[in-house]
């Protein structure tokens, strides 16, 4: 044990001791692994990652769905704002011809 712990830091420090005149790349230290093989390895069984990403997707399209209900409302009212406007305006135009129209003009 101790033996392979000492030859572990060994390869670990001439791998940086070789890279220190170059740009350091952690990728160089990770081992690549093939597709499915990560839960393997890391020791969480496939299944129990199955589920846990199910649920983050069912998650995620309520998120989707939630977003599309709230922009479907914000585009209403919107559309009501528009029409509003010349409703609220027109007393505001008419002050302004009024003004015009009693002002004296200089």
């Amino acid at each position: 044990m101790n033996q392979s712990l000492k030859s572990a830091t060994f390869l670990l420090r001439s791998a940086l001791l070789s890279h220190s005149s170059k740009s350091f790349s952690a990728d160089a230290l990770v081992p690549e692994y093939s597709r499915g093989e990560i839960g393997c390895v890391s020791g969480i069984p496939y299944e129990h990652l199955r589920r846990k990403a199910v649920f983050r997707e069912e998650m995620l399209r309520r998120d989707i769905g939630d977003l599309q209900n709230r922009y479907q409302a914000s585009e209403r009212r919107c559309e009501e704002l528009i029409t509003q406007v010349p409703e609220s305006t027109r007393p505001l135009l008419r002050q302004i011809i009024l003004s015009r129209c009693f002002s004296p003009r200089v």
